[in-house]
């Protein structure tokens, strides 16, 4: 584990808490293990559009429908397996 040097104090309503403490008892963690691997996992998304982040895999998938609404019954069914 890294060394740990900096301490922050943050207020989170009651129901994050017992969320946060949930959690962390599943997980047989310190809640302050899984508010730091929480904010790690938050800092390692690349800020900016979601447009920007997908921009390279726009129109890089090929064979289906132009345009999935026009057929929704079928995708609804594939989703759900329902209607």
């Amino acid at each position: 584990m890294k060394q740990l040097s900096r301490q922050i104090v943050a207020r989170i309503p009651s129901e994050l808490d017992a969320r946060l403490r949930r959690r962390a008892r599943a997980a047989r963690k310190r809640a302050s293990e899984i508010v730091r691997l929480a904010l790690e996992a938050y800092l390692d998304v690349p800020s900016g559009k979601v447009q920007d982040r997908i921009y390279d895999l726009i129109g890089s998938v090929f064979g289906g429908p132009s345009d999935l609404s026009t057929n929704r019954e079928l995708l609804l069914k594939a989703l759900h397996g329902r209607r």
